[in-house]
């Protein structure tokens, strides 16, 4: 088994502990120069105390197995923002939060992100449309199923 199935199947079993229960991994990353990334979130959070435990406990796995030597360094972290939502539990999280968009098939999209459950995500845009003479806010839904999702990012704004 190769470094980063391992680190994949350790992290579930980790997480099914009552102080994880809420983590799931979204990527892990070996390179070639020994980095070992990875990428965890949680339903409430992710913050550094959790990470610096998890690191720790990915440190010991890898002794324990003797996978250790391969690896040069160990960087555990939350996604960020700037990286893709992947999951459902991620599009729940960030309801109600702005986002881009990207179909596999058509134009991107930009609104809020208004509902999101288990098979896909509502966004609410909204576009200036001419009526007469004037400028008229149209409010438009646009459903997605995930699996018709190529890209999809929380949008920041100040």
């Amino acid at each position: 088994m190769d470094i980063k199935t391992a680190v994949e199947h350790f992290l579930a079993t980790l997480f099914q502990d009552e102080v994880y229960s809420d983590c799931y991994v979204v990527e892990v990353d070996f390179t070639a120069s020994g980095l070992l990334e990875v990428y965890v979130d949680a339903d409430k959070g992710m913050d550094l105390g959790r990470c610096r435990l998890i690191n720790k406990a990915i440190d010991g796995f890898l002794q324990a197995e003797n996978l250790i030597e391969s690896v040069d360094k160990i960087e555990v972290s939350s996604p960020g923002i700037d990286r893709p939502l992947v999951f459902p539990r991620q599009f729940i999280k960030n309801l109600g939060r702005e986002i881009s968009i990207q179909p596999k098939v058509g134009e991107t999209v930009e609104g809020a992100l208004k509902e999101a459950n288990d098979t896909g995500i509502i966004v609410v845009s909204q576009h200036k449309e001419k009526e007469g003479k004037k400028n008229v806010l149209k409010t438009i839904e646009h459903q997605f199923k995930y699996d018709t999702i190529d890209k999809a990012i929380i949008k920041i704004r100040f």
